[in-house]
């Protein structure tokens, strides 16, 4: 298991507060690990998957704190899981919503849509089924004991990386601004002209700026 993580402080190395931000992560991801096996809830997938997506945009966004080449590998990895568990959650989220979808339907039609969920049901079956196989295949133990190992490593005293050493709230502050002034920008370009893919794009921007905060902050 990850060790305990600390307390992050504003004035903490980077690499050291990154290390700290994604063994919390960890811990969630390994806590969900078997009530996913067990199909406990969908919300157990729901929050290994949220923690793996954090990891991988702290590794995005807190850039320079860590070799490129490991930051790489690692992003790679998480990506994987992330992939291996999408048509899970695909599933449990269509078949979270089938009250709503038969409360749509005339009384006399809500009936006819029970075999589309019943098809969902034996889909969601094998998809829990590969699901379970591939957290309890090799490839996935060995990607998460190497990055538990990476975030247990002590932080080096002379690291290579350009940014590791730097206070986190400089590199988080500094983020934050460049993120919310494209934000900003954009959203003015909409008053002028609010076309589908701006709206698009101003979206994205503002989930990536929520995703960092949210990792940060937790």
């Amino acid at each position: 298991m990850a060790s305990e993580c600390e307390t992050l402080t504003p004035g903490m190395r980077a690499d050291e507060a990154a290390k700290c931000i994604l063994r919390r992560q960890l811990q969630i991801i390994r806590a969900n690990e078997s009530y996913i096996a067990q199909d406990v809830n969908p919300e157990h997938l729901h929050k290994f998957r949220v923690a793996v997506r954090r990891s991988r945009s702290a590794l995005t966004q807190i850039k320079g704190v860590f070799p490129a080449g490991i930051t790489a590998r690692f992003k790679r990895d998480l990506a994987l899981v992330g992939q291996m568990t999408n048509e899970l959650r695909d599933l449990d989220v269509f078949l979270l919503d089938e009250p709503h979808c038969r409360a749509m339907l005339p009384e006399n039609l809500a009936a006819d849509i029970g075999p589309l969920f019943a098809c969902l049901r034996e889909k969601r079956t094998a998809a829990l089924a590969d699901a379970i196989a591939f957290l309890d295949s090799p490839r996935y133990r060995r990607i998460m004991a190497d990055w538990e190992t990476f975030l247990n490593k002590p932080v080096p005293q002379n690291p290579a990386a350009p940014r590791a050493a730097r206070p986190i709230v400089k590199i988080a502050r500094k983020r934050i601004h460049k993120r919310y002034r494209r934000i900003a920008a954009e959203g003015t370009e909409i008053l002028e002209n609010a076309a589908d893919e701006k709206l698009h794009a101003l979206r994205i921007e503002c989930k990536k700026l929520r995703r960092y905060d949210a990792t940060i902050g937790d």
